[in-house]
């Protein structure tokens, strides 16, 4: 171990003491009362001789979990990435660490402040996926893009729900008082999460690796379409579920169908109405851009949820607009969102990790092998069928797949919204289990073969570079 990763490793060591003393050794903001009758509450006087009551002991205990999360997560992305692991895995791994499932120094009584944190980032992500929908490099493999998007959302989404019986009969509430009901419902809300991956983790391994050849372009192109169509699957999906189990806004008859008709079209309509109110801000104040990001994320986040919305439709909506119309004015913009998602993501992994319970991992091993095996093997059928229908060049026909393994931000908030939602089903926690079991391994496993792919698709190994030639 050389110097530095020690030092990385000692200041994870250093933030879990303080957290740990800061658990251990807690503020008590309750005294005597002078009348006997119990515990009364302390009050401080202030410079001017003001009396008021200190912060509730919740509200402290947030701002110290979302501190200890995002400063310890930070630390352990550094350390993954010094060992060529994702830094996201990092964050995860530092989130099941502190949770409640292992140190415990992540409470529950801070939930409402970090899913304010989970909303900010639900909206950030989408929005930075829609700036990515770059119709101009669409062009050249249109008939790819369309092919193997529709095969991908329509071929691995119906294999999923196909294969849900057989997967889901040990997970805890399946299959008890509904029958059947439920487990059609979690393939169906599984589905779209096994369709996603991750087009960050495409931008960052050719920045790693400094190769975009035919294969990265194309992957790229359909990622980015394939989430435009990802998510009108999630709003249809999470729509039936919630009518089929009674759960969250359950829907009967002819309502579901104008639920359906109002919430696709009003979302997009609700995308390109931020779109135009931040092109606005560009051109007429285009100043203080992180608090334009985060008033507007905030707002994408609160108002859909009152409206009715899907707030990931009006997040990529807003961004595929901003890059495709106002490309010059949201230039600036888009490159303050790569400078705060850091630390939003930090917090928003960190907090996915500590939601995992590992004490029922047994309880989903048998699904979450089964749901891995699915996807690994539906994306590479898919992507050889529909690159050979195509006529796609060899390289791009036996890589391409490579591309659509790994998983990150979009499917943990997919996975996060559904449990919201469903909170009062019985098999929620399951699900939750399930689907971050799933999508921790192909955060692990998906960027490796990945970086493989994009060498191998070039007829190149990163082995064969001039640095290691060197060396």
């Amino acid at each position: 171990m050389d110097r530095r990763t020690l030092l990385i490793v000692l200041a994870i060591a250093g933030v879990l003491g303080l957290a740990w003393a800061g658990h251990t050794w807690s503020i008590d903001f309750t005294v005597a009362d002078a009348s006997g009758g119990g515990p009364a509450e302390l009050l401080l006087t202030d410079a001017q001789g003001q009396s008021y009551a200190p912060p509730r002991e919740s509200l402290i205990d947030a701002g110290a979990n979302v501190g200890l999360l995002l400063l310890g997560s930070w630390f352990a992305g550094v350390l993954f990435k010094r060992f060529g692991l994702p830094s996201i895995t990092g964050y995860l791994c530092f989130g099941i660490l502190v949770g409640p499932s292992l140190l415990g120094l992540v409470t529950t009584e801070s939930k409402d402040v970090l899913e304010l944190v989970n909303n900010l980032a639900v909206a950030l992500i989408a929005l930075t996926a829609g700036a990515e929908l770059k119709f101009a490099e669409l062009k050249g493999s249109l008939r790819s893009v369309v092919v193997i998007s529709i095969g991908m959302v329509v071929g691995l989404g119906a294999a999923t729900v196909l294969v849900a019986p057989l997967l889901l009969r040990g997970l805890d509430g399946v299959g008890t008082e509904e029958g059947m009901t439920s487990v059609w419902v979690i393939g169906m809300l599984a589905a779209p999460i096994i369709i996603a991956n991750s087009p960050a983790v495409i931008l960052a391994l050719v920045n790693e690796t400094g190769i975009k050849g035919p294969m990265v372009q194309t992957a790229l192109a359909i990622t980015v379409c394939k989430d435009l169509l990802l998510v009108v699957t999630f709003a249809v999906m999470i729509t039936l579920g919630a009518s089929m189990v009674g759960g969250g806004e359950a829907i009967e008859g002819g309502a579901l169908a104008a639920s359906l008709a109002s919430k696709v079209p009003g979302s997009i309509a609700a995308g390109i109405v931020v779109g135009l109110g931040m092109a606005w801000y560009l051109r007429v104040v285009n100043a203080h851009l992180p608090v334009l990001i985060v008033c507007a994320c905030f707002g994408i986040a609160i108002v859909s949820g009152l409206l009715g919305l899907e707030a990931l439709i009006v997040a990529l909506v807003a961004g595929v607009l901003m890059e495709n119309v106002y490309s010059e004015r949201a230039e600036a913009m888009f490159t303050e969102v790569n400078r705060l998602s850091l630390p939003v993501y930090c917090v928003f992994f960190s907090v996915a990790g500590a939601k995992l319970d590992l004490g029922a991992l047994d309880d989903v091993a048998f699904a979450a092998i089964g749901f891995i095996a699915l996807r690994t093997i539906g994306v590479w059928v898919i992507a050889r069928v529909g690159t050979a229908i195509t006529g796609s060049p060899p390289g791009v026909k036996r890589w391409l797949w490579t591309a659509f393994v790994p998983q990150a931000g979009v499917s943990l908030a997919l996975a996060a919204i559904i449990q919201t939602q469903f909170s009062d089903q019985p098999w929620a926690a399951g699900f939750y289990t399930l689907m971050l079991a799933v999508i921790a391994v192909h955060e692990l496993t998906g960027p490796v073969l990945m970086k493989l792919g994009i060498a191998r698709s070039d007829g190149r190994d990163d082995q064969d570079s001039p640095e290691d030639a060197q060396a």
